[in-house]
């Protein structure tokens, strides 16, 4: 996956390669990607829960991470 961890407090989101903690993306499709959400207004509801901070290419998950500098090993903090 074309994982990055972004600064979601900039106005224009930057990739944190110095191992601070940011907001988990990805930047390309993936395999299990879902495709929208059922019932009323799923593909509204989809596009605003995975898409609406960083534009309609790039998948938000909803999770902080961090990038360790050193070992470029990735540690999952949870809900952002």
């Amino acid at each position: 996956m074309a994982v990055d961890v972004l600064d979601g407090a900039m106005e224009q989101p930057v990739s944190l390669s110095n191992g601070h903690q940011g907001e988990l993306v990805c930047r390309r499709p993936f395999p299990s990607q879902p495709l929208g959400f059922f019932g009323p207004d799923g593909l509204k509801r989809y596009q605003e829960a995975y898409f609406a901070r960083f534009g309609d290419l790039v998948w938000q998950q909803g999770d902080f991470m961090q990038v360790v500098p050193d070992t470029k090993g990735i540690i999952i903090y949870g809900r952002s």
